[in-house]
């Protein structure tokens, strides 16, 4: 895990979303946190066959050091998961290759803020990089990096703890969907 900044969530109404569209189509997930700041952990993964090569295979903000004991999936309103068949999710839509979370009553002011910026905000972000970008007049923040093979719709998962109170989200970016578990002797 790779420390990616902190989210300062506002609100508490948390939004996974591509920073380059953080326009009015965009929602909050309908379980809500406690308002306050948030570590941004990214898990990134190398490959066997390339070291070098790094990708960012899930983003989770983590709410509680509680243990999660069951997951299920973050929604937005309108969103039921006895709808979908098998295999099947509800994601948000990555379009620049980027994901990030951030407070859903922020979202305008970050849109703002990112309107002209975000291609030299996130230039460069790769394998488990990070940018942070703040709200001055809010005290909000936005934790962007880069979404696993880049476009395409992720899930994010809530955690929760023995109490049921929500320990984490985790967007995941499908980098390890069809991947086997390494002999136990070559996991470092």
């Amino acid at each position: 895990m790779r420390r990616a900044g902190a989210v300062r969530l506002t609100s508490g109404r948390v939004v996974a979303a591509d920073p380059g569209w953080l326009d009015g189509r965009v929602e909050p997930f309908t379980a809500t946190v406690a308002p306050g700041e948030y570590p941004v952990d990214l898990a990134v993964v190398r490959f066997a066959g390339d070291p070098g090569h790094e990708r960012v295979a899930a983003a989770r903000p983590a709410v509680s050091a509680e243990p999660v004991v069951s997951s299920e999936p973050a929604l937005e309103p309108g969103q039921d998961p006895l709808l979908l068949g098998d295999g099947r999710f509800y994601g948000f839509s990555v379009d620049a290759g980027l994901g990030c979370f951030v407070d859903a009553d922020a979202l305008g002011a970050m849109e703002g803020i990112l309107r002209e910026s975000v291609k030299d905000t996130f230039a460069g972000l790769s394998g488990g990089s990070a940018a942070q970008v703040a709200d001055p007049a809010s005290g909000a923040t936005l934790v962007g990096f880069p979404s696993g093979w880049g476009d395409g719709s992720y899930p994010t998962w809530i955690g929760r703890t023995a109490g049921g109170a929500i320990a984490c989200l985790v967007a995941d970016f499908l980098v390890l969907r069809d991947a086997e578990p390494a002999p136990a002797a070559a996991v470092q």
